[in-house]
């Protein structure tokens, strides 16, 4: 579909309360699409690609293209489940349309990212690779196989080469777009303004500052539950996504329980 402009694809499994899977910094909609399915015999799981631009675009770009998806589909309100970078547009959407987003789930999820010296150089110097896709970096095959392969189902060899050929496909300059727009992003002073209800997912793998921001985030909130999904790494929509229904579906389900009420 056209949306602002810009051409996004994604994909619709289910029937129910929608909600709405954002992703994170790298891979393709496709990642959250064994949680999809299995969510999908309650809810209407949407999942999209952020769309790709010749021109710059920011956050609140991504959070309308979320608004005029669920336009599309008649959604007047949604839940949103966003990851890393995704935990940004969720937030983003709730401060910029708060009647739209009923709650959320997030995972790795911050109110400012702050980018090192040392990550400013390398978004500077995979420049060079703009028209290439990840799977060129040089190093890029290590540090995903040494970042994420504990954590996936030893016996599955299938799920972690679908993982390292999804993440590797994703074309540099996409990555790196979605990386200088986080950097920009910074919703200190809103986020003890957000009123709906978010559960936050801890997770290991994702290192103690992911997880020192998140818990920064978790004390301003204003409506916020939590729990740690161990042994899962960051990629639990992936990985686990039986334990993480389990552990999500109450939260979920409450929205779905004060609707049939009111």
């Amino acid at each position: 579909m056209n949306a602002n402009g810009v051409e996004i694809s994604g994909r619709t499994w289910g029937d129910g309360p929608p909600i709405y899977f954002l992703n994170g910094l790298n891979g393709t909609c496709d990642l959250f699409a064994l949680s999809a399915w299995l969510f999908r015999e309650d809810f209407r799981c949407v999942f999209f690609d952020y769309a790709a631009s010749n021109t710059p675009r920011g956050i609140d770009d991504i959070v309308e293209d979320v608004f005029t998806i669920a336009d599309h589909h008649g959604d007047n309100s949604v839940m949103l489940y966003g990851a890393e970078f995704g935990a940004m547009v969720a937030l983003s959407a709730m401060k910029a349309r708060p009647e739209r987003v009923s709650r959320a789930v997030l995972q790795s999820a911050f109110a400012r990212r702050r980018w090192t010296l040392s990550e400013k150089a390398l978004f500077k110097l995979v420049d060079f690779w703009q028209n290439k896709s990840m799977a060129d970096l040089p190093t890029h095959g290590f540090l995903t196989q040494q970042n994420n392969r504990p954590w996936f189902p030893p016996f599955d060899f299938g799920r972690w080469k679908f993982f390292a050929d999804n993440v590797g496909s994703v074309p540099v300059r996409d990555v790196i777009a979605r990386a200088r727009m986080l950097g920009k992003a910074d919703l200190r002073k809103d986020i003890s303004q957000l009123a709906q209800p978010v559960y936050l997912v801890y997770t290991e793998g994702v290192g103690s500052r992911v997880n020192k921001q998140q818990q920064e985030l978790e004390s301003q909130l204003p409506n916020v539950q939590s729990e740690w999904l161990h042994t899962c790494g960051a990629l639990p929509f992936l990985t686990h996504p039986h334990r993480l229904k389990k552990l999500i579906y109450p939260f979920l389900t409450e929205e779905t329980l004060m609707s049939v009420s009111n």
